[in-house]
C-alpha cells in the first residue's frame, strides 16, 4: 500500500504538475477582436504618404543636390615645394599657405640663435650668430609681406604647427595677449584644398600625396549641398516608412504597456 501511494506522490509530482504549469503559460489570445484602425489626422496622413507616392522617396535615399569631399589640412608638411606640389597653384599661391611657410621658417630661424646664443662664450661663433639674425629679420620680413588679415595670421599660424614668444608674435602681427576666440581659431585652423564638389576618384591622389609625400596632417569632409530632405530632416533615416513601418495601432485595456499614445 505504502509503495502505491509513493508511487502516485511521484507521478503527481513529477509527471501531472510540471505539464500543469506549462498548461498555464499558454498566452491569451483575447476576444478575437481586430485593432481599431487610426482616425483623424492619422489616418489621413497614412492615405495620403500611400496615394501621393511619398513612398517613392522615403524608402530610399534622399535625393538631389551634390555630394563631395573637402580637404581640411590642419598642419602642413615641413617641405613647402613638397606641399605645393600636392595641392596645386590654386591653393598654394593663398596668403595664408605662405604665411604658414614664413611662420616656420621664423621658428625655425628663432631656434637656430637661440641654440648659437645659448653655447659657451668660448664656442660662440659671432659669424653664425650674425648670420641666424640677419635669417631670423629676413623670415620676419616675408611673414609681413604675405597680408596683415589677423584671421588669416590665426588660420596660418594653427596650421603651421609652430609657436612664438609674446615679442615674436607682436612683430607678426598676431595679438601678444590671445583671447580665448584667437585661440580656438589656432587650435580648429583648417586649410580647404578642394572645394568639397570631388568624388573620391577626384581627390584620391591629393590624399595620397599628402600623406605619404607631403607630410602633411588633414581631414577628410564630406559636404552635401543643396539638399532640402537633408536639410529638413526628411528621409535622413527614410523616417516616413520607417515610422509607418513599426507603428502600433490603439491597444486597448491590458493590450497595452503604459499610456495610449496614439
Amino acid at each position: 500500500m505504502g509503495v502505491l501511494f509513493a508511487l502516485s506522490l511521484s507521478w503527481w509530482g513529477m509527471v501531472y504538475g510540471p505539464a500543469s504549469q506549462v498548461n498555464n503559460m499558454s498566452p491569451d489570445l483575447g476576444g478575437g477582436d481586430a485593432l481599431k484602425p487610426r482616425v483623424g489626422l492619422a489616418k489621413q496622413g497614412e492615405q495620403v504618404y500611400r496615394e501621393s507616392g511619398c513612398y517613392y522617396c522615403h524608402t530610399r535615399t534622399a535625393t538631389g543636390g551634390t555630394f563631395g569631399y573637402e580637404i581640411q589640412i590642419t598642419q602642413l608638411g615641413d617641405n613647402q615645394q613638397l606641399n605645393k606640389e600636392v595641392v596645386g597653384d590654386e591653393y598654394s599661391e593663398q596668403s595664408i599657405f605662405k604665411k604658414a611657410y614664413a611662420y616656420k621658417a621664423v621658428a625655425k630661424a628663432t631656434d637656430a640663435l637661440k641654440a648659437e646664443q645659448a653655447k659657451n662664450p668660448e664656442e660662440r661663433d659671432e659669424a653664425k650668430i650674425e648670420d641666424a639674425n640677419a635669417t631670423l629679420t629676413s623670415a620676419k620680413n616675408k611673414a609681413g609681406s604675405h597680408g596683415d588679415n589677423l584671421q588669416d595670421n590665426l588660420i596660418a599660424l594653427g596650421v603651421s604647427g609652430v609657436s612664438f614668444e609674446k615679442d615674436v608674435a607682436a612683430e607678426l602681427g598676431l595679438p601678444a595677449e590671445m583671447s580665448e576666440n584667437d585661440k580656438a581659431m589656432v587650435t580648429g585652423a583648417r586649410l580647404a584644398v578642394t572645394d568639397g564638389t570631388q568624388k573620391w576618384s577626384d581627390i584620391e591622389e591629393i590624399v595620397r600625396g599628402l600623406k605619404n609625400k607631403a607630410g602633411a596632417q588633414f581631414k577628410l569632409q564630406p559636404l552635401a549641398e543643396k539638399w532640402p530632405d537633408v536639410q529638413y530632416g526628411a528621409a535622413s533615416r527614410q523616417s516616413v516608412s520607417r515610422d509607418f513601418l513599426f507603428d502600433t495601432h490603439a491597444m486597448p485595456g491590458v493590450m497595452r504597456l503604459g499610456p495610449d499614445l496614439s
